[in-house]
């Protein structure tokens, strides 16, 4: 919901507070990928491409460790 909530300051243009909604949302779900990919955009939307970069491998690095636990293969 916080992601969404994001979301909604950010194409409204209001990129600080979207900022700010993403990064407590990604506190909320540190281990699920959603919330780094909502911060990768308002960091990128921010002009901040190092560390929209960081928080789009965090949320690839995430999905992957999902997909490989309910493969039960080894991280």
């Amino acid at each position: 919901m916080k992601r969404l909530i994001g979301y909604d300051h950010l194409h409204a243009g209001d990129n600080p507070q979207a900022l700010q909604i993403m990064k407590v949302s990604a506190q909320a779900y540190p281990d699920s990928p959603i919330p780094y990919e909502g911060l990768a955009e308002a960091y990128l939307a921010l002009g901040e491409k190092r560390m929209a970069r960081d928080n789009a491998r965090n949320g690839i690095k995430n999905a992957c460790q999902q997909i490989l636990k309910q493969l039960n293969a080894p991280l």
